[in-house]
């Protein structure tokens, strides 16, 4: 099992890979084992090339921060995805009219 860690910038699109040989590809799982779907359509979804196996999101957000697995048959990859703030400085501050 590989642990690893992905950092991507709120808003942005982000991609990480995993590969699987030889054995079947099972898919990626989100922090609360839910199948991640492969339609392109919705935010998060699976394309596959070959043996690569990526997962995409869309316009990361801090709710998409976690832990994700892919899965083969046998084996199992974990990454941690953290969600870098696209303002630091503001995080949780509001403005006061």
């Amino acid at each position: 099992m590989l642990n690893e860690s992905h950092y991507s910038l709120e808003g942005h699109d982000t991609r990480i890979n995993c590969s699987v040989t030889g054995e079947a590809f099972k898919g990626w799982f989100d922090s609360k084992g839910q199948k991640i779907s492969n339609s392109p359509s919705r935010r998060l979804h699976v394309k596959n090339d070959g043996s690569l196996h990526y997962l995409e999101i869309k316009r990361v957000n801090r709710t998409d921060e976690g832990q994700y697995e892919c899965r083969g048959e046998t084996t199992k990859a974990r990454v941690m995805l953290h969600v870098e703030c696209k303002y630091p400085g503001r995080r949780g501050s509001r403005d006061i009219h």
